[in-house]
C-alpha cells in the first residue's frame, strides 16, 4: 500500500517510511477531494491545506516556481509521474495513478528545502 517518493540517491521502501518522517499521508479519497485538485493535475498546497499551484503539461524541462511554503503535492494523473526538484538540487518522484494520496513533499530533506520546480513524465513508473 505504502510507495514511497523516490530520491536521486534512492528509494524510501516500506522499511524506510516506518523509520523515517513520514514520506507521504495517505488521506483516503473525501480528504484529498476537498483539496480540489482535478484530473489531469499535480498540485501543490502550503502546510495548511490551501492549493496555491497547480500543473498538468508533460514538459521536458522544469516548469519553475518560487514560493517556498510548499509543503503537499497530490498527483491526480493516471499514468504519468511527477518529478520534484527541491532547493538543494535533489529530485524525488511522486508515483502515478495515487489520486488519494496527499504527499509530503518536506519529509525528505528537512524544513528548510524546498520544493522548487516540477516536471511531469509520461513515464508511468520513476524507477528509470
Amino acid at each position: 500500500m505504502f510507495k514511497g517518493i523516490k530520491r536521486s540517491l534512492g528509494v524510501f521502501g516500506c522499511a524506510g517510511l516506518l523509520s523515517a518522517a513520514a514520506v507521504l499521508t495517505t488521506g483516503g479519497p473525501a480528504q484529498a477531494a476537498a483539496l480540489g485538485c482535478d484530473y489531469p493535475k499535480v498540485c501543490f498546497y502550503t502546510a495548511s491545506k490551501t492549493k496555491v499551484g497547480q500543473f498538468q503539461d508533460v514538459t521536458s524541462g522544469w516548469q519553475s516556481f518560487s514560493r517556498t511554503d510548499i509543503y503537499y503535492a497530490v498527483n491526480t494523473r493516471n499514468d504519468d509521474v511527477a518529478y520534484i526538484r527541491y532547493s538543494n538540487g535533489q529530485t524525488s518522484c511522486l508515483g502515478e495513478g495515487q489520486p488519494n494520496t496527499i504527499w509530503d513533499l518536506r519529509s525528505l530533506y528537512g524544513a528548510n528545502v524546498y520544493p522548487n520546480g516540477v516536471r511531469i513524465s509520461t513515464s508511468s513508473d520513476c524507477y528509470p
